[in-house]
């Protein structure tokens, strides 16, 4: 069994942000970004310090270069929470 990640927030904290952000998500009607701009999104992560090399230290999302429905990164509707994305395109 892993334990959790003490660098993330505690999982309140990220449930409660992935609800807000779902719900962001769902009143903007799911529209997803394509490849180029997760992995556009991505590349600002990996260059940041909150990064884990999987997840956001600052919201504790999920961040990878996936189109899957868990990961921020390809919710049209998220921006990050350091103001570093979303990147222009």
């Amino acid at each position: 069994m892993s334990t959790p990640d003490s660098s993330l927030p505690p999982l309140l904290s990220r449930v409660l942000h992935f609800t807000q952000a779902l719900a962001n998500h769902a009143s903007e009607g799911m529209t997803r970004c394509s490849s180029e701009e997760i992995d556009a999104r991505l590349q600002v992560c990996q260059q940041c310090p909150a990064f884990t090399g999987s997840h956001c230290r600052e919201c504790g999302c999920a961040c990878s270069a996936q189109s899957k429905f868990f990961n921020k990164l390809a919710w049209r509707s998220e921006t990050c929470p350091l103001g570093r994305w979303p990147v222009e395109e």
